[in-house]
């Protein structure tokens, strides 16, 4: 075997075997394996991006067999959807020079595409029902509250999470929505975070557009349109069809927070216009969030302001060019 042939072979066993631990890491060590977490996808993606995709998919394959004789098939395969995927699917999109937010958009659909997959795995070769997987889930994160109250004792922060776990019946009637909104949001982590890793090890890649620049496209705003005209005629005649209520409520759990989103980049966006300084706008938004948060009718009214500017274009990015801000 000569050199050539047997450096992707090395260093995919080596990004296999750093992948494995850095997961490891991010399950059982608190605090610290989040931050280790968050960059778990960056093995497979480096294998991509100098080997090619096959070696990407070969070295998060090996990572996953590592993973589960310690930690369970269900786990390891959990685990392999939210690194092994986003790194592969990360890694193809840097390969080929896109553009950042196809990037984004690329890791996302893949993180998606895996989920589906490891749910079919599941069902067809251990016969687990979408249910039973769900129940292994909030099972998996219990024991993970669990180990941290062990380790960190008593705690406000780990109380108030408990408080927040979602139940069986919340996940499945979401879980589409969810999904969808925990693939983008895991995507945009880890862009974030590669775009500052990869100038290390040889590789560039550009940003996204400045926050206050940022809007998403029309379509968004008329799905959001249609969702709320659905709802609105679903109970005014008081047609009862648990299918499309469950389709709509998703729709609503996905749109929702990209309305939010549009409204504050546009506040940021004529904050900055005003002439007043980064942080004290990075406060005042954050203020702005928690108001929104707190007040059911005031977050209503935000989100149909950003659907509105997502249709209207207040600050003309799309049709004519602003300056940096």
């Amino acid at each position: 075997m000569n050199t050539r042939s047997a450096r992707p072979l090395v260093e995919s066993a080596l990004l296999a075997a750093l992948g494995a631990v850095m997961m490891l890491i991010a399950w059982y060590v608190p605090v610290i394996g989040v931050v280790v977490g968050l960059v778990s996808p960056l093995p497979a993606a480096v294998a991509v991006m100098r080997h090619g995709t096959r070696w990407g998919v070969m070295s998060s394959l090996v990572t996953t067999l590592v993973l589960a004789p310690l930690m369970g098939w269900m786990t390891a395969l959990g685990l392999w959807v939210i690194n092994g995927a986003m790194g592969i699917s990360f890694g193809f999109a840097v390969r080929r020079n896109y553009r950042p937010t196809p990037v984004l958009v690329v890791a996302a659909v893949g993180s998606l595409v895996a989920v589906v997959a490891q749910f079919a795995f599941a069902y067809l070769i251990f016969g687990l029902s979408l249910t039973k997987q769900i129940d292994e889930s909030v099972n998996i994160l219990n024991q993970a509250l669990e180990m941290n109250r062990k380790l960190l004792g008593p705690n406000p922060a780990l109380e108030q999470m408990a408080k927040m776990m979602p139940t069986r019946e919340i996940l499945m009637a979401l879980l589409p929505g969810g999904a969808v909104i925990a693939a983008f949001v895991l995507a945009y982590v880890n862009f974030e975070l590669f775009r500052r890793i990869l100038p290390r090890l040889g590789y560039t890649l550009d940003g996204l557009p400045p926050f206050s620049r940022w809007v998403f496209p029309e379509p968004v705003a008329h799905v959001g349109i249609l969702a709320i005209l659905a709802s609105t005629l679903q109970a005014h005649f008081g047609y009862n069809a648990p299918l499309l209520t469950r389709v709509l409520d998703n729709v609503s759990f996905v749109t929702s927070p990209l309305f939010l989103v549009e409204a504050l980049a546009v506040g940021t966006f004529y904050l900055l216009r005003a002439g007043f300084s980064r942080p004290l706008v990075g406060l005042l938004i954050f203020m702005a969030l928690s108001l929104a948060f707190g007040n059911s009718a005031l977050s209503m009214l935000v989100t149909f302001f950003g659907m509105i500017d997502i249709l209207f274009d207040f600050r003309h990015i799309r049709f004519e060019p602003v300056g940096e801000i």
